[in-house]
């Protein structure tokens, strides 16, 4: 049996730069007898080309966007300004070597979808009203990404994109063709916004008091009642002033406000203008809907009945209006044109929701 020979750790250098710690002298003599100077001269010479063009600084450029800023030290700035100086080369250096090992892993997300379904979102809110620079103002973007998405970039000669980032998708989609979101002065149909006020009138509010909430000049109330459009501003505001009042007839008190209420009743009587429970929320803005009168009802006769029984067993306002599908509001002006105004108030004041939800926590 062979002497084992101790390890002593051995390093050995050669005039060419070639350095190696082997665990024993033998194994450090051997690899220095093996090595090519050749060979390590051309590691040297790449690790030096290496490292200078590690070093070296490229031509910087500054962001000449007109409304972003791209700042130095990003791949965006490498990217987009063709910026080349160190830290701008540093990290788009580091996020394609972050990409390639996410794409080695099977785990890359490029964070981007289909363009698709966005521009013809996008294309729906220009039908429905929404401007491009007013959905770029809600979406909290650039006018121009908006305008991208469906045209592209012309200046670049860039076609319609073909995929847009995440978040950018889910903002726009998140957008609903709403009169809120349209730009306030704006010109729509004012049909739905003459008809409330037309019903605030039939219920004994003058036309001065509707001014005045209005901020509207009575001179100018009898041209805006007869125009055809009008803005989005004022028929949010005829709207919501609609919402307020539409359940608050008025009589007068003192002989001044009953001779005004009763002028109001009997101007729209003579023309005609529906009370606001002759009219449901989803068709007032409809220039082809009537209003309904007497109690012909729009929903199923039994509604009283269905209310009242859902009420006995525990249901609330808006289990109400989920079953029944249709908003608490109109269900509410139903059971007003049928005489059910108790029904109402019943289902309005109820304190039972404190005691059915302690009953469910207890049974959690």
């Amino acid at each position: 049996m062979s002497r084992r020979v101790p390890e002593i750790e051995t390093t050995v250098t050669h005039e060419c730069g070639f350095t190696k710690t082997a665990r024993t002298p033998g194994l450090a003599a051997k690899s220095l007898a093996r090595h090519s100077c050749e060979r390590q001269r051309e590691i040297q010479d790449r690790a030096a080309r290496v490292e200078a063009r590690r070093t070296r600084e490229g031509v910087k450029r500054d962001c000449q966007c007109k409304i972003a800023n791209h700042v130095h030290g990003t791949r965006l700035a490498y990217v987009v300004d063709k910026c080349r100086c160190r830290p701008c080369t540093d990290a788009a250096t580091q996020a394609e070597s972050n990409r390639n090992k996410q794409i080695a892993f099977g785990r890359y997300d490029t964070g981007r979808v289909d363009a698709t379904e966005v521009r013809a979102h996008i294309l729906a809110l220009m039908e429905a009203g929404v401007s491009m620079k007013r959905l770029g103002k809600i979406a909290g973007m650039a006018h121009s990404t908006i305008s991208a998405v469906v045209y592209g970039r012309t200046e670049r000669g860039h076609t319609a994109y073909r995929r847009v980032h995440k978040d950018t998708a889910a903002k726009i989609l998140a957008i609903q063709p709403s009169m809120e979101n349209m730009a306030p002065n704006r010109y729509i149909d004012s049909c739905g916004t003459i008809r409330r006020l037309q019903a605030l009138v039939a219920i004994g509010w003058s036309q001065n008091r509707l001014c005045e909430q209005l901020g509207i000049s009575r001179r100018n109330f009898g041209t805006f009642m007869n125009a055809d459009k009008c803005t989005v501003r004022k028929a949010l505001a005829v709207r919501d002033l609609y919402n307020q009042l539409w359940n608050q007839p008025q009589t007068g008190v003192e002989w001044h406000s009953k001779t005004s209420a009763t002028r109001a009743r009997n101007h729209a009587k003579a023309r005609g203008w529906a009370p606001p429970l002759a009219w449901d929320d989803e068709t007032i803005d409809n220039p082809d809907a009537q209003p309904e009168f007497g109690t012909k009802l729009k929903l199923r006769d039994t509604i009283a009945e269905d209310v009242e029984f859902m009420h006995k067993t525990g249901a609330s306002i808006d289990e109400i209006s989920e079953r029944l599908g249709n908003p608490w509001q109109s269900i509410e002006r139903q059971l007003h044109r049928m005489g059910r105004g108790e029904l109402v108030t019943l289902v309005k004041t109820d304190n039972r929701d404190n005691g059915r939800k302690a009953s469910r926590k207890r049974a959690a």
